[in-house]
């Protein structure tokens, strides 16, 4: 089998080394070594993209994957009579996943064909991503999922005790704390009582974060959080002298936590500033602070983790307007009711006069005049206005989100032809494609109506919009066909970055099996093609494609994830994201991988 013609100005560099790494794991011979990621491209003549097996192949997936030891083939089938002798693998607590609202976890054996030591590594290296509402979905999947990988009990342990943490460093205390009460009694380690404790906390439960400091645990792993854990317990219960002999002893052994001390000196009823105190505070900080009854200091709280700002923020009364990066914080991680936040934002001039952030007072003075809009073509006004504000500060995903549920309930009507295109991005890119569908058609209703040049410029909004549309999946008149990509051309001549969007478009519409011709790649080569500075990791893209190859999940998320990076699908580069993309469809993900596109199609300005 050869390379389609249509896909020669695209094959990587790595084209050798990535199908040599496929051919170790598959039988199947080739004329010539070719690039795996086309290979996942259906080439078509028609418009409407198909579903059909990849053309590398000729046999299913699951046949081409290496058998294991000692295990039976189709060739091998016990006779008759036969006493056939298996062991089972004991049943470890890692195999037990969170219930997920959607039912959508990535499947008991995602993480089949990966050793426990590797997939610990990969879990270690992902950050949590903030500009990414796709990438937030793959990686809360990824670790709500329950699934054991190939290895001994102490990486299962390590798995398992990794999914915890970052549940909670998340902000997913509600999924921590049902993780950790379906673990057995035999299961619960020092170190998951310590994670049951902080969960206790930030969920207000001091008394059982309390019951949890038992003497056997004090003096093991992780002393000093159980020493500090049973004076605050001790201040709790009013055995204020143990609690000073404690503390005392604490500080003698030159225990280095200013903000500790500082807060029990306060609950023990001294004077102290709290607004000189420099963060990150625990969750241990979190419950002291509020049991001191007073407003908690944003210094502190702008400086923790994602676990400490969400339960903030569920303290009614006690954020100020400052609060405001922090609720920004929050909505990129989908960890805050961004309508109940807009509804009850204080419009604090006093605070915005002395804001050094200019778009955070920007977004302060709109959310408060979004607040107060007195109409529906008043609130689009301001829709607008935060969402372009957003888009030139860098902040459009978390704005973005923070204003999804004023969008959702806005009535779909004509606010201008800007505010509309803008909303069927935003709602695509949250996978929303029934709302999306609602305002598309209110675009193209628009092209009928109006002067001339009214009509010609929404026509000209339609043909852009039906890249977003096809790229997303999503239902609709828009169709792909031999005049499309010229007709996209025209429209967007004198367009800033037309170069670099045209690559981008032809590059996804091949991933998702629309037909590109020759002809349409050719006329590239018309325009100035610069060489992108766009962040690439040829490691992991290779060993992506070889995972996805193998139909290995968990290993092709994990893995994805780490080659988009924390900073979004846009930064990176098109072979990345196409690898990705690929990859994502080849084992199933298909509407995932589409909305990585379509994130990208937005922020980059497709």
């Amino acid at each position: 089998m050869t390379s389609s013609p249509n896909n020669h100005g695209y094959v990587w560099a790595c084209t050798a080394l990535v199908f040599g790494c496929a051919l170790s794991f598959t039988a199947i011979a080739q004329e010539k070594p070719r690039s795996l990621v086309p290979a996942f491209i259906e080439n078509q003549t028609g418009g409407v993209p198909k579903t059909a097996p990849d053309t590398l192949f000729d046999k299913p997936l699951t046949d081409q994957a290496p058998k294991a030891l000692g295990t039976n083939t189709d060739n091998e089938k016990p006779k008759s009579g036969d006493i056939v002798v298996e062991q089972l693998s004991a049943i470890h607590p890692v195999s037990i996943g969170v219930p997920s609202v959607e039912g959508r976890n990535l499947g008991r054996d995602m993480w089949q064909g990966t050793t426990g030591k590797l997939a610990v590594n990969l879990l270690e290296k992902i950050k949590l991503p903030r500009h990414s509402p796709q990438m937030l979905d793959l990686y809360r999947r990824l670790i709500f999922t329950g699934a054991s990988a190939a290895g001994n009990n102490s990486e299962m342990d390590q798995l398992l005790d990794l999914r915890i943490s970052k549940m909670i460093s998340a902000g997913w205390i509600d999924a921590a704390q049902s993780l950790l009460e379906r673990l057995p009694q035999v299961s619960q380690t020092v170190e998951r009582k310590r994670y049951m404790s902080n969960v206790a906390l930030l969920e207000g439960r001091a008394k059982d974060a309390c019951a949890l400091t038992a003497n056997s645990q004090i003096g093991t792993s992780g002393a000093i959080y159980w020493r500090k854990l049973e004076i605050f317990c001790r201040v709790l219960e009013d055995k204020l002298d143990r609690a000073e002999l404690g503390a005392a002893l604490l500080e003698e052994q030159g225990e280095d936590d200013p903000l500790f001390f500082t807060l029990f000196a306060a609950l023990m009823g001294d004077k102290v500033d709290l607004s000189a105190e420099k963060g990150p505070a625990t969750a241990l900080h979190f419950a002291m602070m509020k049991r001191l009854q007073n407003d908690i200091e944003m210094n502190i709280i702008g400086a923790s983790g994602v676990d400490v700002q969400k339960t903030l923020m569920l303290e009614k009364g006690r954020a100020n307007a400052a609060s405001l990066q922090v609720a920004l914080n929050l909505a990129s991680v989908q960890g805050i009711d961004a309508a109940a936040f807009v509804a009850d934002f204080k419009n604090d001039t006093a605070q915005m006069a002395g804001s050094d952030d200019v778009s955070n007072s920007t977004y302060q003075v709109l959310l408060a005049a979004l607040k107060t809009a007195i109409d529906d073509q008043e609130s689009a006004t301001y829709l607008q206005a935060l969402w372009q504000s957003a888009a030139e500060s860098g902040d459009w995903t978390s704005v973005s989100a923070l204003t999804l549920p004023t969008l959702v309930t806005l009535p779909v009507g004509n606010y201008g032809p800007e505010f509309n295109f803008s909303a069927v991005q935003l709602l695509l890119s949250y996978g929303k494609q029934a709302k999306a569908q609602e305002w598309e058609r209110a675009i193209r209703r628009a092209a009928f109506r109006g002067t001339p040049e009214q009509r010609l410029a929404a026509r000209k909004d339609i043909t852009k919009l039906d890249a977003y549309v096809l790229l997303s999946g999503m239902k609709g008149i828009a169709r792909w066909n031999a005049s499309s990509f010229t007709n996209w051309m025209t429209e967007t001549s004198g367009d800033e970055g037309q170069a670099d969007n045209a690559m981008f478009l032809l590059s996804m519409m091949e991933v998702f099996g629309y037909s590109v011709t020759e002809e349409n790649w050719e006329s590239l080569l018309y325009m100035d093609q610069k060489l992108a500075a766009s962040d690439s990791n040829h490691a992991l893209e290779n060993t992506l494609v070889v995972a996805a190859v193998q139909g290995h999940v968990g290993k092709t998320v994990a893995l994805s994830l780490l080659a988009l990076g924390s900073e979004g699908p846009d930064k990176v580069s098109l072979t990345t994201l196409r690898a990705v993309t690929s990859a994502l469809k080849k084992v199933g993900l298909v509407k995932e991988a589409r909305q990585l596109a379509v994130e990208a199609a937005v922020l980059r300005g497709l």
